[in-house]
């Protein structure tokens, strides 16, 4: 509880330092945009670290199919999570090269915009860093969380808060308001990836690489 009373503040913190910059009118939705899109990466790249720090020992039913070949993969060894990581990267990383074309292609950015999206990205990286040490290191998340609940753990996450960013942008929100929702959509999908609901039945498909998983989520 106390851990996930630390991270709470820790991501309430850094959206309203961001929030501020949009209030003052120092910051367009673009710079909000890209930001956001590195939020992402850096969630990414705290996933890779965790499946790779992984040591849980629990069960958890992980498949992959390729080729009308179906192989089970066992996240509690370290072959498994290294073949883990190697599916998270090859989809994540294509989630995440599309996402940014259309960033690009929408935006039109230019390198004008680039002390604002640093600045945003280490204010949001210090937050997950925070994150990752007071659940995954101190909270024990790193004994009890199968790696293949890691692999998916940020997609919902990831998804739902770029489409309330992206839809707010398109409908021309003022920047602030869509900060303020995100915070709100950050908040939901930190509950649900520390918290979530017990003994709830879980069943995942990620398109594209064959790739499924069905089972139930551990407490």
């Amino acid at each position: 509880m106390v851990s996930f009373g630390f991270s709470i503040l820790a991501l309430l913190i850094a959206n309203l330092a961001l929030l501020s910059a949009g209030m003052s009118g120092q910051w367009e939705m673009s710079q909000y945009l890209l930001i956001y899109w590195c939020e992402s990466a850096i969630i990414g790249f705290f996933t890779l670290l965790k499946l790779w720090m992984s040591r849980s020992k629990k069960p958890m039913p992980f498949q992959v199919t390729a080729g009308g070949t179906t192989r089970d993969i066992d996240g509690a060894s370290a072959a498994g999570r290294l073949a883990l990581m190697g599916f998270f990267s090859l989809h994540f990383g294509l989630f995440m090269f599309v996402h940014l074309v259309f960033l690009l292609a929408f935006l039109g950015a230019s390198l004008d915009v680039l002390p604002a999206v640093l600045w945003g990205a280490l204010v949001l990286l210090l937050s997950h860093a925070l994150s990752f040490f007071f659940h995954f290191i101190w909270g024990g998340e790193r004994e009890s969380m199968p790696a293949e609940q890691i692999f998916f753990s940020p997609y919902p996450r990831v998804i739902f808060m770029h489409l309330v960013v992206i839809g707010g942008a398109l409908l021309n929100f003022w920047p602030p308001i869509i900060v303020l929702v995100k915070i709100g959509a950050d908040l939901l999908g930190h509950w649900m990836s520390h918290k979530g609901l017990p003994g709830a039945e879980i069943s995942v498909s990620v398109p594209g690489g064959g790739m499924s998983y069905a089972g139930r989520k551990q407490k």
